[in-house]
C-alpha cells in the first residue's frame, strides 16, 4: 500500500493478531461476548483450579465464559467467547485458569491473556489482496498506531530495482 508517497510492505499475518489483540484489550474493558456451545464440554478440575473459578468469577464473566457446577470437581462449560471456540477447549479452558491466578488487574498480565487468546483465534486471511485490504482499512479505522511498527510495515523501495532495469536496457 501506499503511504505518504512510500510504497510500503504489510506483514498480514502479524498485522491481524496485533488488531485482534488491540480488540481483546477494548472489549475487556466491559466483556467480551459468550456464544452457546453446541456440545457443552465437562471438565473435572484439580481442587486448586476449581476454588479458582469460584474465586475469578468476575473474570469469567469478563471473558464470556458461562458454567454449571457439577458434582464434585466437575463443571460444564456453557458458553465460551468467539475467540476460544475453534481450540481445544478441554486444554485451553485449564490455561486459561492457571492464568487467572496472575491476572488480578496488572496490565502486563492483560497484556499476555489478550496476546494469547488472539493466538488461538482462527486466521481470517485467505491469501488475497482483498482480504489483505479489508484488513488494512479495519487497522487504519481501529488502530492507525500499528502501521507505525517496524516489524509490521516496512518502506518498499523500488529504486534499486529501476536503476538494475535502466542499466540493462
Amino acid at each position: 500500500w501506499q503511504q505518504g508517497g512510500e510504497l510500503r510492505l504489510l506483514h498480514v499475518a502479524h498485522a491481524e493478531r496485533l488488531l485482534l489483540v488491540g480488540r481483546l484489550k477494548k472489549q475487556l474493558q466491559t466483556g467480551l461476548i459468550a456464544q452457546p456451545l453446541l456440545m457443552p464440554v465437562t471438565l473435572v478440575l484439580e481442587p486448586e483450579l476449581r476454588a479458582r473459578l469460584d474465586d475469578s468469577a468476575d473474570w469469567i464473566q469478563r471473558l464470556g465464559l458461562e458454567w454449571r457446577a457439577g458434582h464434585g470437581r466437575s463443571v460444564t462449560v456453557l458458553r465460551v467467547p468467539a475467540v476460544l471456540r475453534q481450540s481445544n477447549l478441554v486444554t485451553t479452558l485449564v490455561t486459561l485458569l492457571e492464568m487467572l491466578g496472575e491476572l488480578d488487574e496488572d496490565p502486563e498480565a492483560q497484556e499476555q491473556l489478550c496476546q494469547w487468546l488472539a493466538s488461538l483465534a482462527p486466521s481470517r486471511q485467505n491469501g488475497s489482496l482483498s482480504a489483505a485490504m479489508q484488513l488494512l482499512v479495519e487497522i487504519e479505522d481501529e488502530c492507525p498506531e500499528l502501521l507505525c511498527l517496524p516489524e509490521l510495515a516496512r518502506r518498499l523501495s523500488l529504486e534499486p530495482v529501476i536503476e538494475e532495469l535502466v542499466r540493462h536496457e
